[in-house]
């Protein structure tokens, strides 16, 4: 069994030819080709899969984070980290402010009859003299003191 071609329709004679698509709308925020900078700017960036934030002080890690541009704001979604320094952040659900380099943990609701997703945290204690007890023992006591 073969199967026919279909022959391409060829235009009646004195009929109009047909009209180009319409190019797509652009998305809003997009920048636009040949656009100065009056013209469009990005106000939101989504991203998705192993998203990073970076801030002055803190790392923040997450599955999805959405960036907000005119508030400095950014979300991140599903397995967040936040680490600063030795310190370190397990949650659910994080909004980094860019703006103030502050960064909050929160957790998410949980389905109807379980309980809410938690916080989890690692806090490392920074002792000021870098020895237990508060005592440095490499330093060398003031003349007139005795160790």
């Amino acid at each position: 069994m073969t199967k026919d071609k279909t022959k391409p329709v060829e235009p009646r004679p004195g009929a109009r030819p047909a009209k180009p698509a319409p190019a797509a709308a652009p998305k809003p925020g997009a920048v636009l080709p040949g656009a100065g900078e009056e013209g469009s700017r990005i106000s939101r960036i989504d991203a998705q899969g192993n998203v990073i934030v970076s801030t002055a002080t803190d790392i923040g890690r997450g599955d999805y984070g959405v960036y907000n541009a005119d508030t400095g704001l950014v979300t991140l979604l599903g397995n967040v980290t936040i680490t600063r320094g030795d310190n370190a952040i397990r949650g659910q659900y994080a909004v980094v402010d860019l703006n103030n380099n502050v960064s909050r943990m929160m957790p998410t609701a949980g389905k109807p009859g379980s309980p809410a997703s938690r916080v989890e945290g690692l806090f490392v204690r920074q002792d000021q003299s870098g020895a237990p007890g508060g005592r440095n023992p490499t330093a060398t006591p003031a003349s007139g003191q005795k160790p």
